[in-house]
């Protein structure tokens, strides 16, 4: 992705449940991307549910393997936080599938649904 600051990878890992591992894993995955592509990591955790989240999840991980040590910071995002209108006003196509997961009503749901009935008429 090109930024204001270049370009960079985004990685965006999606969890249904939280998991206590959630941080060394960011840590892992970080460093596996440089290594591959040498380019700025940004790194966001997409929690699906609320199931296992502690009151002060983590927002960054860390590895010590002896002198080597890895370090991650990451954006948790909480989609039942997310305003599915907001979404929907953006018109990100990529973002449809999760608008039920998101805070809103039967307005934004029907509204979801109507934006993924007409991409599926697009592609067909």
């Amino acid at each position: 992705m090109e930024t204001s600051q270049g370009v960079r990878l985004i990685h965006v890992k999606a969890q249904t449940v939280y998991d206590i591992h959630i941080p060394e894993r960011m840590a892992e995955y970080g460093a596996r991307l440089w290594m591959a592509y040498r380019l700025p990591v940004t790194s966001y955790v997409l929690l699906l549910t609320r199931r296992g989240l502690p009151a002060r999840a983590p927002t960054a991980g860390r590895i010590i393997a002896g002198d080597a040590e890895i370090k991650i910071r990451y954006r948790l995002v909480r989609l039942w936080q997310v305003s599915a209108r907001r979404v929907l006003a953006m018109k990100r196509e990529n973002l449809l599938p999760f608008v039920p997961l998101m805070r809103g009503g039967q307005e934004e749901l029907e509204a979801g649904a109507e934006h993924l009935g007409e991409i599926i008429l697009r592609a067909g």
